[in-house]
C-alpha cells in the first residue's frame, strides 16, 4: 500500500496533463510524503495564465473545513445582504424630563452588532449625562429579539465553549460576549491568582500551576465549564501567558452588569435592575437619543483577517432570519446561505455554520479553488474580500507563517485550524495581479506535535511552490 502511495505522489501531479513529472511536483510530492501516514490530504494549486491546474492531490476529497468556511460565508453575506448592511445598537426613551430626573422608561435595543463594544456602550450612555440627567424614574429595558433556536451551532464542542471563539451567539453582542482575565504572578505556596474582568456571577475553582516553562509532564492548560455560569481552571501556564479572553456563559447577565457599572460611573442613579425584552413598543412613544452602528463592509476583515467566529456567525444568522424571522435556526440559515450560493452557480459544501467552528464543515481543495476563481472574477466581490485577506509573514493569521517571498510576490490567505485540522487556501501575487491560487486541507493527529508539523509542511509547500514558479 505505502509502495502504491508513494507512485501515486511521484506521478499525480500532471497525470490528468500527460507530462512528465518536473521538479516542480517532485519536491511538492516529497512534502505531502513527509506527513504521517494517517494524514488526510486535499491539495490544488492552479495557474491562472495557462488556466490549468499545475499541482493537485486528493483534489476532492472532502475534509474538515474549519475556518476555510468563512470564505463561503463572505461570498453569501455579500450577495444577500450586500457592503452597506448595517446592524444598529440604539438607546431609546420615553417620558420627561424634571430636575435632573427622567420619568420614564430607557430602552437600549440590540441589533447584533459583532463589533459593540463597552467603549461604544459608554458613548451612548453618556449622552444621559450630556442630558444633564442624573436620575431615572422608571424601568431600563434592553430589547433583543431571538436571531436563532439556540445560541451554539451544531457540533460545537462542549470543551471549547468557555474559549472566546465560541462565545454564545445573540442579538445581545458586548465585547464578542467576551471578557478578559489577568493572571497574576502566585505569592509563594500559592496558586497564580486571577483577576477577571468579569461580573462577580461567573464562579471560578482555581487549580492552576505557574512556572517559567511548562513541561511534558505537567498537566495542559485548560478552562472546564463546570455547570452554568462556573469554569475551573486546571494545568500549568506558563510565566509569560499573563492575559486571557474567556466567553461569557450567558450574554443578558453581561449586558446587564456593563450597564449598571457604567451608570455608576456617571453618577446617574435609580436603576437598579435591567429587564429584557423581545420588542420595544412603538416608535411613536420613543424618542431615540444615541445611536452606534457599523456594516459588513468593516467586518470583513476581522473574519478574514483574524479569523473572527463571531463576526462569521452573525452574518451567518442574520442571512437565515432575513427569511425565516423568529422562526429561524442554525438549520435553516445553513440551508438559505447554501440558497444563495447555488442561485448564483456556487458549489456549497457541507455548511453547518458560518464561522467554521462546527467539526461537521467540510470542504475540498477544489471546492475552495472553485470559489476562489469566482471572487477574482467578480470584481464586486474581490474588490470587498481580497483587501481582507491575511497577508502571509505580516498580518492576521498568517503573520507567524514563515516563507521566504521574493519582491514583488505577495501570498494571500485564509486559515482554518482546529484540533487536527490545518488547512490554508487564497491566491499568489505578482506585480499587483493574481497569478496562482492554492488550497491545501490536511487533517491527522490531535497533538501539538502533529500540529506542528502539519503547520511546516505548508510552510515548506508554499515555500517551494513560490521559489518554483516563475513570475
Amino acid at each position: 500500500m505505502k509502495r502504491v502511495k508513494g507512485l501515486l505522489l511521484s506521478t499525480i501531479a500532471f497525470t490528468l496533463l500527460g507530462v512528465q513529472a518536473q521538479p516542480l511536483e517532485i519536491g511538492l510530492n516529497q512534502i505531502v510524503k513527509s506527513l504521517s501516514p494517517n494524514t488526510n490530504i486535499s491539495v490544488m494549486v492552479y495557474d491562472l495564465h495557462t488556466q490549468r491546474p499545475i499541482y493537485q492531490y486528493h483534489p476532492h476529497q472532502r475534509l474538515t473545513a474549519a475556518s476555510t468556511m468563512k470564505l463561503w460565508t463572505s461570498v453569501a453575506s455579500l450577495l444577500a445582504l450586500t457592503p452597506e448592511f448595517e446592524l444598529k445598537t440604539e438607546l431609546w426613551m420615553s417620558g420627561s424630563m424634571k430636575h435632573h430626573t427622567w420619568y420614564g422608561d430607557v430602552w437600549l435595543v440590540f441589533e447584533g452588532d459583532p463589533s459593540f463594544s463597552t467603549q461604544a456602550l459608554k458613548h451612548l450612555l453618556k449622552q444621559l449625562h450630556q442630558k444633564g440627567i442624573d436620575r431615572i424614574q422608571g424601568r431600563w429595558y434592553v430589547v433583543a429579539a431571538p436571531l436563532a433556536n439556540d445560541q451554539y451551532g451544531p457540533g460545537w464542542m462542549w470543551d471549547e465553549l468557555p474559549a472566546c471563539y465560541a462565545a454564545p451567539l445573540s442579538r445581545l453582542m458586548l465585547d464578542e460576549n467576551c471578557f478578559k482575565v489577568h493572571i497574576l504572578p502566585p505569592r509563594i505556596g500559592h496558586r497564580p491568582r486571577l483577576e477577571p474582568s468579569a461580573p462577580s456571577f461567573i464562579q471560578w475553582q482555581n487549580r492552576l500551576v505557574r512556572r517559567p516553562q511548562c513541561s511534558a509532564s505537567d498537566l495542559p492548560f485548560q478552562v472546564k465549564p463546570k455547570g452554568f455560569k462556573r469554569y475551573e481552571w486546571s494545568g500549568c501556564i506558563a510565566s509569560n501567558q499573563a492575559n486571557l479572553s474567556i466567553a461569557i456563559p450567558e450574554p443578558f447577565d453581561w449586558v446587564s452588569y456593563q450597564i449598571l457599572k457604567q451608570l455608576k460611573i456617571l453618577k446617574i442613579q435609580g436603576v437598579h435592575r435591567i429587564h429584557l425584552r423581545q420588542h420595544r413598543p412603538s416608535l411613536i412613544s420613543l424618542n431615540r437619543v444615541a445611536v452606534h452602528h457599523s456594516s459588513l463592509k468593516t467586518w470583513l476583515k476581522p473574519m478574514l483577517t483574524d479569523s473572527n467566529n463571531v463576526y462569521a456567525s452573525q452574518l451567518f444568522l442574520h442571512m437565515g432570519f432575513q427569511r425565516w424571522r423568529n422562526k429561524n435556526t442554525w438549520a435553516r440559515s445553513a440551508k438559505t446561505v447554501q440558497s444563495i450560493l447555488k442561485s448564483h452557480q456556487i458549489d456549497a459544501p457541507k455548511m453547518i455554520d458560518g464561522s467554521g467552528l462546527s467539526r461537521l464543515n467540510h470542504a475540498s481543495a477544489s471546492d475552495l479553488f472553485k470559489l476562489l476563481y469566482r471572487v477574482i472574477n467578480v470584481p464586486e466581490w474581490s474588490s470587498q474580500m481580497i483587501p481582507a485577506l491575511a497577508q502571509l509573514g505580516r498580518s492576521g493569521t498568517l503573520s507567524a507563517y514563515r516563507v521566504n517571498v521574493p519582491d514583488g510576490v505577495e501570498v494571500l490567505g485564509k486559515t482554518g485550524s482546529m484540533q487536527g485540522v490545518s488547512n490554508i487556501a487564497g491566491m499568489i501575487y505578482a506585480d499587483h495581479s493574481a497569478r496562482y491560487l492554492y488550497a491545501i486541507l490536511l487533517e491527522g493527529g490531535l497533538s501539538q506535535h502533529e500540529h506542528q508539523k502539519r503547520i511546516h509542511a505548508i510552510e515548506h509547500f508554499l515555500d517551494h511552490l513560490i521559489q518554483s514558479l516563475s513570475f
